[in-house]
């Protein structure tokens, strides 16, 4: 009845789920029924008269009056999908401990003046709004656990913000796995790589959405920047994209949060700043996931102990090979690379890791022409990304390579060969689902040579070729 969400699947992580139609009308009705639920939506005609626990408001058609005879003192959580009634977010919502605001439309920075009221707030989220600010009052909520602003326009957070020792989950930035590549494609297009590059929101967590290149160099993109004292935090647990600069002290008040399981850092600092940034990712014992950015990362490779139970790691910048201390992560699933101009060699490091499930090669993360996936390597991987490989003419799988490979995309590498060698030893893959080529240019060759491997192929899971918006399907 529960199923993970196509979105979730493309992540290769249950994030979000999904229940049938039936089911989810069953539990919504005995929910109003209840009165635990109550939606206002297009048919809305009267408020409840009884107390009701969550709100839901949808489709909502600007009758203020009808709003404010809506019994607000019992809510628990309320939840906005488009516009917000002006009215709504007031200091009736006494009890209220989630407010979920995501992807609201028209929201501005005076409908939240009233948050700092909202004593039992656990959870905000204004993720994708036109937010611009958040009051000073936020230092009021002093129970709440999750902060999520992430793809909105604030740029700097309240200087209270360290007050709220119960803060678990520091959440901004944008998409690492599409809007950054997307950025780096633009700023590489107009022929202008600098250091700015990876100046990206200054917090950033949950689900390893990445940050924002500088809009010095890809357009108008804002930055957040970190509370000084970071430090005070100590309950944090996920924490992201803190932006560490020359004379920074945040380097190293970082390995002061133990409790961190997920950490993003962006960081454009001297020597001596990027050595304690290494001594604080070896204290961080818990550390679970990491992503970095910067120009160069050479300097990751002076982490002397890495965190053990790495089980994610993201990259953007420059490396000249591989941290040795890679090979140790035997919890590592996800790999995802942005810029790093990698070797043969070190993708024949990475396939060596036990357990990794996922790899995500973008924009530059691959140096030579030739891709190989070698006899033997990636025993564990299930989803292979493989994404604007401008200097990739070959893509082979040896057999023996990637057995349990069920998803493979090839996206936007222009200069694979118009022939079977550009993708070959498709056959092989005997666990495979679905093969994606898209955006690599005019490959008719190429694309008959794949639709007779789909055809030929040992999968017994009628994998699908999707070239395009076309489906091919093994018969």
């Amino acid at each position: 009845m529960i199923q993970p969400s196509e979105k979730a699947r493309d992540s290769m992580a249950v994030e979000r789920c999904r229940i049938h139609g039936v089911v989810l009308q069953i539990i919504m009705s005995k929910s109003i029924e209840e009165n635990q639920l109550f939606i206002v939506d297009k048919h809305y005609n009267e408020a409840p008269q009884s107390k009701i626990r969550h709100l839901a408001v949808t489709k909502w058609k600007r009758d203020e009056e009808k709003m404010v005879s809506i019994n607000l003192s019992q809510v628990r959580s309320l939840t906005i999908f488009g516009k917000c009634p002006p009215s709504l977010i007031c200091s009736k919502l006494r009890l209220l401990r989630v407010l979920d605001l995501e992807d609201t439309v028209e929201l501005g920075n005076d409908d939240l003046k009233y948050i700092g009221e909202l004593l039992h707030l656990r959870y905000l989220g204004l993720r994708n709004t036109s937010i611009s600010r958040l009051p000073s009052s936020l230092e009021n909520l002093r129970y709440l656990e999750t902060l999520d602003v992430q793809d909105t326009k604030v740029t700097q957070l309240p200087a209270g913000i360290t007050k709220l020792e119960k803060l678990r989950y520091l959440v901004c930035g944008i998409n690492f796995a599409n809007d950054l590549v997307e950025k780096t494609r633009k700023n590489n297009g107009a022929g202008r790589y600098t250091s700015n590059l990876f100046k990206p929101l200054t917090v950033m967590v949950s689900r390893w959405r990445g940050a924002s290149p500088s809009s010095s160099s890809i357009g108008e993109f804002s930055t957040v920047a970190a509370p000084k004292r970071i430090d005070k935090l100590r309950n944090l647990q996920a924490l992201g994209m803190v932006h560490i600069t020359q004379g920074s002290k945040v380097a190293s008040n970082l390995g002061k949060l133990t409790c961190l399981r997920e950490l993003g850092v962006d960081v454009d600092a001297n020597e001596d700043v990027k050595k304690d940034l290494c001594s604080s990712v070896a204290s961080l014992v818990r550390l679970e996931r990491l992503e970095v950015r910067s120009e160069s990362l050479e300097f990751l490779k002076d982490v002397k102990t890495p965190p053990k139970h790495l089980t994610a790691l993201n990259l953007s910048g420059r490396l000249s090979s591989l941290p040795s201390w890679l090979i140790s992560l035997n919890d590592l699933a996800k790999v995802k690379l942005i810029q790093t101009q990698l070797k043969r060699g070190d993708i024949e490091v990475i396939g060596n890791l036990l357990n990794l499930t996922l790899l995500a090669l973008w924009e530059e993360s691959f140096a030579e022409e030739s891709l190989r996936f070698s006899k033997g390597t990636f025993q564990k991987l299930n989803l292979l990304y493989i994404e604007g490989l401008e200097n990739v003419s070959t893509i082979t799988i040896e057999d023996g390579a990637l057995p349990l490979l069920e998803n493979l995309q090839v996206t936007k590498c222009n200069n694979l060969h118009d022939r079977e060698e550009g993708l070959s030893s498709v056959l092989s893959l005997e666990k495979l689902n679905e093969l994606v080529l898209k955006s690599c240019g005019d490959k008719p060759e190429l694309e008959k040579a794949l639709q007779k491997q789909i055809s030929g192929s040992k999968s017994v899971n009628r994998p699908k070729l999707i070239i395009g918006k076309s489906i091919v399907t093994k018969t």
